[in-house]
């Protein structure tokens, strides 16, 4: 009976703080359609005609519109105001490069090599 009740209780404890955790992050986020638990919104991404969803999605949700697919974050930009306000002027927070061991680690004592190695993996 001990061995029950710390396994009932022990999954109790994990489902709450995992309620707790998906509910307190989502406010952080644009507004879009309800996700399901664990899988997200996968279930209301489109494979025919998305732009009809996204413009449907524009309607509903506003400008930004926020999903989240198998815990890949994506927000869909629905007007060309707020694709210019965050590509273009805000560019540089959102921009982000992949980690290149060669170009960092291996070279990384050498500037002018490592530049030369950043320019030529980016061209």
């Amino acid at each position: 009976m001990g061995m029950l009740n710390w396994f009932l209780l022990s999954s109790f404890a994990g489902i709450s703080l995992w309620l707790i955790k998906s509910r307190r992050g989502r406010r952080l986020y644009p507004p879009g359609p309800k996700p399901d638990p664990f899988v997200g919104n996968i279930r209301q991404m489109p494979t025919k005609n998305q732009w009809i969803t996204y413009a449907e999605w524009a309607n509903e949700y506003g400008p930004l519109t926020y999903l989240n697919v198998l815990g890949q974050s994506i927000v869909i930009l629905n007007t060309q105001k707020a694709a210019i306000d965050l590509l273009e002027k805000r560019g540089l927070i959102y921009a982000d490069r992949p980690h290149s061991v060669m170009c960092n680690d291996l070279v990384g004592e050498f500037n002018d090599l490592r530049r030369a190695c950043e320019l030529r993996f980016w061209l």
